[in-house]
């Protein structure tokens, strides 16, 4: 495997961790800032509309742009910040605003993941390659989703954020890191 291919998977599944860390316990989020799971449901919907919305978008035109890389960095740095805000700042307001982000910024950076990786893959290695992330990707759902409910219940929300955010920004530096 090569090495820009090994720092995409590195960057990639520290984002998948981090994402994954609050999808056991996003609906006792949502009650927990007086919310119900009616509306747990709608906001994890618009979260989706968002990032289909903007896949779409993306889809047209970023082949041309050749900007894969920036997309990507964005797409770590917003979601970070997001869930930094959210762990400093939750409220049902501000759930609607950052799935709307998060949306977004998962309609531009799963696009761009499959490019680059298509783009890195090794002649001849294709199914070992995406079986690797597929692997990859699973532990990192696995582990995350293990240890949310722990950290919830000992450490609280605020803290799961600031743990995700800080997972996003550390996935954006190995990405960077692996451009070189």
């Amino acid at each position: 495997m090569n090495k820009k291919l090994k720092y995409l998977l590195a960057s990639n599944g520290l984002f998948v961790f981090a994402n994954s860390i609050l999808i056991p316990v996003y609906a006792l989020f949502i009650e927990s800032i007086n919310g119900g799971i009616e509306l747990a449901g709608l906001l994890f919907g618009l979260g989706f509309m968002s990032s289909s919305l903007a896949s779409l978008v993306v889809t047209r035109f970023a082949d041309s742009a050749q900007l894969e890389s920036r997309m990507m960095k964005f797409n770590f740095l917003i979601r970070g910040i997001v869930w930094m805000y959210l762990a400093f700042f939750p409220s049902i307001t501000a759930m609607f605003f950052g799935q709307i982000l998060i949306g977004i910024t998962d309609g531009i950076g799963s696009p761009v993941f499959n490019e680059l990786f298509s783009r890195y893959l090794d002649r001849k290695k294709h199914i070992k390659e995406w079986g690797t992330w597929q692997f990859l990707a699973g532990l990192a759902v696995a582990i995350g989703s293990v240890i949310s409910g722990f950290v919830v219940v000992h450490l609280g929300f605020s803290i799961l954020f600031v743990i995700m955010a800080l997972l996003a920004f550390a996935a954006l530096a190995v990405f960077r890191i692996g451009e070189r």
